[in-house]
């Protein structure tokens, strides 16, 4: 037992104050002898008795009113310890419901979602009526179903019941974050975070910021449920991506599609089905043999029918958790994309050229890629126009402007892309690049050639297959010592050193040979793999700019459209049945027409058109973790989230919280004695 305000208890001397007035009046009567006085006196000794303790009685009300009111102001309350577990009265708690994909998984006739509303329903029903709770639903982009703790049942249930499943992936600790300070402004009752989940693994990354925040908060008891029983063998597509060339109208590219099995048992022939934009079928595919939490990559070989945005989906037959059954990429196909060579006289200029349309040249004009040669000072020029080159190509440049490095600078920031072979006179001392070049070694030692085997960079990974190849015998004689400063080794060289590097710069990327293709410097360029790899290398670039079309949940949708398009009103036509929406109107920046789109909800294609015109198609894929479905071990949950009490350096009385609350009952006892003691005087008075 305790008072919240103690100092209020000074109040009890105001007992005093009814005793004083009583005793007052007793001196305020004054005795007259008079004659028919005589005749009462037998009467008056009968009722001196019932005077007396009327009067005691209404003195001893007064009393119990001024001590009943003084204690109601210091508030008393019965404390103890929120460690030790659940209070039996009221309480403050902060309900964290995971809405996170691999919720929806189901075992039976509810997903884990369903179960665990049903869960926090049986636990509201349960709860004093007191209680104050708050709910947040727990993903990595944690949303307040209702912020602060509130004791409205109705609006609690309401909140509950229309709680969404969604998309997302697992991420525990902002929402506990989020519950912290929510509590932290109670101090009158005990306080508990109860985290209802299926306890999958990419819930909780780092199990030590968990324990850290339980230490931080002694005075909070996190209470992990977990909710459904082991889980349900799971197939999920993890990615879905093209590899080989740019895409062009009619050209085949290599789509590869991994699949996790998150099961415990082999998965074999497991079949996939391909359908293009509509649901055009485009082709399917079997993975003979997935071993039990281990991926497996399927490849098919299509052709997109035509230029312009489209979206390839991938499907595998329904189980457990509908969510990662199907994953869908989208491509801009170009007809045609033009790369500036500069210095295109050059040996190596002309190489480069020839590598771009490997083709004759009655079928150049055909081509899907156009080598457009130009000098050093005529690039500015083609750096200005409104249709900005897929790529440039510097071709043994003794050093860059500054100028130029200023335009290109800005020009890889639209995404843009540049591909640098050095100059045997490189002087340095430009930003862009992703390595720093060193003076040219080799000259009159023995060569160092490129890695052959344990290819790992999609550009190169082709060459592992010997049937392909060999990159081992691309032999440097003579090369620029790369030191990455940004990036990292598209190849590196038997020396262990990067032969070629390539980084990221704003939306673009930049890419350095260690060597113009001069034959006193290497034999890349009569290599038989120089063709596709440079093809290869072209489009790796192209998926770099493409990027943006694949997002996660939540990602920003941002595209670049012309000028002209500034001010008009653009649609999003969303994944499935979900209808369309207006997206605003397009503003012009700096880089352009800006189209942009923040609230990626739900998975699959979406669809941007301006007045009408497809401008855009993009996709929202699932976190691959979420198809990983193990759970945490309870115990491990229960160790990470138990203070163990050494641990703990406030003192107890830091800890020690409101059990129960008694100041209801006394404003009662209050009210009820007053008007007694009214009642009381009232009788007394009229009787004299």
């Amino acid at each position: 037992m305790g008072f919240l305000s103690p100092a209020m208890l000074a109040g009890l001397v105001a007992v005093g104050v009814p005793i004083l007035i009583h005793l007052l009046n007793k001196f305020r009567v004054r005795s007259t002898d008079w004659g028919a006085m005589k005749l009462l006196l037998d009467s008056v000794k009968q009722d001196e008795r019932k005077v007396k303790l009327d009067d005691l009685i209404l003195l001893l009300l007064r009393c119990a009113v001024v001590v009943a009111a003084v204690i109601a102001f210091a508030h008393p309350v019965l404390k103890g310890s929120a460690n030790g577990g659940e209070a039996s009265g009221p309480v403050a708690a902060v309900v964290l419901l995971d809405n996170s994909a691999s919720m929806g998984q189901t075992g039976g006739a509810l997903s884990r979602f369903e179960q665990a509303k049903q869960e926090i329903r049986e636990w509201l029903d349960a709860l004093h009526p007191r209680s104050e709770v708050a709910m947040i639903l727990a993903s990595d982009s944690p949303v307040p179903l209702v912020a602060e703790p509130i004791d409205d049942a109705v609006l609690l249930r309401k909140a509950l019941d229309e709680a969404p499943l969604s998309d997302k992936g697992s991420g525990l600790m902002d929402s506990l974050g989020m519950a912290v300070d929510a509590l932290a402004a109670t101090k009158d009752r005990p306080k508990e975070i109860r985290i209802y989940t299926d306890g999958q693994r990419p819930l909780l990354p780092d199990p030590e910021a968990l324990r850290r925040l339980a230490r931080e908060h002694p005075e909070i008891l996190i209470r992990p449920i977990l909710v459904g029983a082991a889980p349900a063998a799971n197939l999920g597509i993890v990615s879905l991506e093209a590899s080989g060339g740019i895409p062009s109208p009619g050209r085949l590219l290599r789509i590869h599609a991994k699949v996790l099995n998150a099961g415990p048992g082999e998965a074999v022939n497991v079949p996939l089905e391909f359908s293009l934009d509509d649901g055009t079928p485009a082709g399917s595919l079997v993975i003979p043999r997935i071993a039990a939490g281990s991926t497996a990559e399927g490849v098919i070989a299509f052709s997109f029918p035509a230029e312009g945005p489209h979206a390839l989906t991938a499907l595998l037959p329904a189980d457990a958790l509908l969510a990662d059954n199907q994953r869908s990429l989208a491509v801009e196909v170009a007809r045609r994309k033009d790369v500036v060579v500069v210095n295109a006289g050059s040996v190596t200029g002309g190489f480069v050229a020839k590598a771009i349309a490997p083709v004759a040249v009655e079928e150049a004009a055909k081509f899907f890629l156009a080598p457009l040669p130009a000098e050093m000072d005529e690039l500015p020029g083609l750096l200005a126009q409104q249709e900005l080159p897929f790529a440039v190509v510097l071709c043994e440049p003794q050093e860059i402007p500054a100028a130029t490095a200023d335009l290109l600078d800005r020009y890889l920031a639209k995404g843009g892309n540049l591909i640098v072979f050095p100059g045997a006179g490189w002087q340095g001392g430009d930003g862009l690049l992703p390595a720093a070049l060193s003076a040219p070694i080799g000259e009159g030692t023995p060569g160092v050639t490129w890695q052959g085997r344990g290819l790992t960079h999609p550009v190169t990974r082709l060459w592992n297959d010997a049937a392909n190849g060999n990159l081992g015998s691309v032999v440097l004689m003579k090369h620029f010592p790369l030191d990455l400063r940004a990036g990292e080794a598209l190849v590196t060289l038997s020396d262990g050193k990067p032969g070629v590097a390539i980084g990221h710069r704003g939306a673009g990327s930049v890419v350095l040979f260690a060597a113009p293709l001069q034959a006193e410097w290497t034999n890349l360029a009569i290599h038989p793999a120089f063709v596709p790899f440079f093809q290869r290398l072209l489009g790796e670039l192209d998926r770099g700019a493409q990027g943006g079309l694949n997002l996660r949940p939540g990602e920003v949708f941002r595209k670049i459209l012309k000028p002209e398009e500034s001010g008009k009103n653009f649609t999003l036509h969303l994944p499935g049945q979900g209808g369309e929406r207006s997206g605003g109107q397009l503003a012009a920046s700096t880089e352009g027409t800006v189209l942009r789109c923040e609230d990626t909800w739900p998975l699959g294609i979406y669809r941007a058109s301006v007045e009408g015109e497809p401008v855009a198609v993009f996709t929202v894929g699932l976190d691959p973790e979420e198809s990983r479905l193990e759970q945490i071990p309870a115990a491990d949950l229960a160790e990470w989230t138990t203070v163990p009490r050494e641990a703990i350096a406030e003192p107890v009385q830091s800890r020690t919280v409101v059990l129960k609350d008694f100041l209801p009952l006394l404003l009662w006892i209050l009210v009820g004695l007053a008007l007694v003691e009214c009642g009381m005087a009232y009788r007394v008075t009229m009787a004299r």
